[in-house]
């Protein structure tokens, strides 16, 4: 049985020798035991097509007991909630400008006599156009509950149908392009940040890195030095992805390029930060690219706002909060669309400066562990 037992000795042998270079790398650990486990749970949480929690602003010209009743009727649930009645049309604009209100009702003069003469009556919707998939979704709510406000109506006796005309603010044609491409450049900048991870797992591997260390040079100046260069360079990256946008799917750019680049910025020194960490925490780069990519690219691709809107309540709306690619589609949609001020972004990238600062932080904390 000699040539049964000593290949299958062998080929145990070579078992337990992965088994003890996985046990050793804790990068390789996580990627084959716990990974699964957590991106199926972000991604349960977060990738989901109910409907969501939408805020809108109704601009009611008629004031009578019909136009107060249908306002009602469309905030009936906890999805639809009227949250502002304005005075005017262009103050109800700036809500939608700010991103407080999802959409604009606007209901005409003498919407309570036609009703009750049994005329056709039609209503302006204006909608947040920035987020294609959340549009289609708040355009669909208000129509459903239009529909059932006009049964209603129906069943006392009257019978006018009431007409919702859609119109869509800063992306008039609701070109999906308009939308994505913002927010798909969020997923591109990923891959300067991770190359910073790469880079410093490869001086690990090349032994270069305790090299050095041994000079006078801090763990912080080796990861702030190495970071600048790669920001710098995304930051290139970013501008020629902006300009391929530009040229060849005539996305328009309508706010200031300053801006925008700031908070693009901020955003690549969020993601570096954490491509860092991984980087401490894995043995060899395509471990960290695997981590990265697994954590970053896909829970960013899915839960993010660029596909589907991001969860405005429960777990699914904590769990996007902390991928810098939710603050960033955002950011980067209200500029290129919005055209909007540094001030009213302020929150965005308020977000994405501390992510980054922390996990600057926490990887020269782990880098100083590691060495040490």
């Amino acid at each position: 049985m000699t040539w049964l037992t000593n290949p299958l000795r062998r080929t145990f042998s070579m078992a337990k020798k992965e088994f003890t270079h996985i046990w050793m790398d804790p990068g390789t650990l996580f990627l084959v035991i716990l990974a699964p486990a957590i991106v199926l749970t972000l991604l349960a949480y977060v990738f989901t097509f109910d409907v969501g929690a939408y805020d809108i602003a109704v601009v009611d010209m008629d004031r009578s007991p019909s136009s107060t009743e249908y306002a009602r009727a469309i905030s009936s649930d906890r999805f639809m909630t009227v949250i502002a009645y304005p005075a005017s049309y262009d103050d109800a604009l700036v809500l939608l400008e700010r991103g407080t209100a999802d959409s604009i009702l606007v209901i005409p003069p003498g919407f309570g006599i036609a009703l009750a003469s049994g005329e056709r009556v039609s209503l302006q919707h204006v909608v947040d156009g920035v987020d294609g998939p959340a549009a289609r979704q708040v355009i669909s709510a208000v129509e459903q509950r239009t529909l059932r406000f006009s049964a209603g109506l129906g069943g006392r006796g009257l019978n006018p149908p009431v007409d919702v005309l859609p119109r869509y603010w800063f992306n008039e044609n609701l070109r999906s392009q308009h939308s994505m491409v913002p927010g798909v450049m969020a997923l591109g900048l990923i891959l300067p940040a991770m190359a910073v991870g790469l880079g410093l797992t490869r001086e690990k591997e090349a032994g270069t890195l305790e090299t050095l260390l041994t000079t006078p040079v801090s763990s912080m100046n080796v990861l702030v030095g190495k970071m600048l260069v790669y920001l710098l360079l995304g930051l290139v990256s970013a501008l020629v992805a902006l300009l391929v946008g530009r040229l060849l799917f005539a996305v328009p750019f309508r706010g200031s390029l300053a801006v925008w680049l700031f908070g693009t910025g901020a955003y690549l020194l969020a993601c570096m930060a954490f491509a860092m960490m991984v980087a401490n925490f894995t043995g060899s780069q395509q471990t960290t690219m695997a981590i990265t990519l697994i954590i970053l690219f896909m829970p960013g691709f899915l839960s993010s706002g660029l596909i589907d809107p991001v969860p405005t309540s429960g777990v699914g709306s904590v769990v996007a909060f902390f991928f810098p690619t939710t603050h960033y589609i955002a950011f980067s949609r209200d500029v290129y669309l919005k055209g909007l001020p540094l001030l009213a972004l302020w929150q965005e990238v308020a977000t994405l400066l501390a992510m980054g600062i922390v996990g600057l932080l926490v990887a020269n904390l782990m880098f100083k562990r590691k060495i040490a």
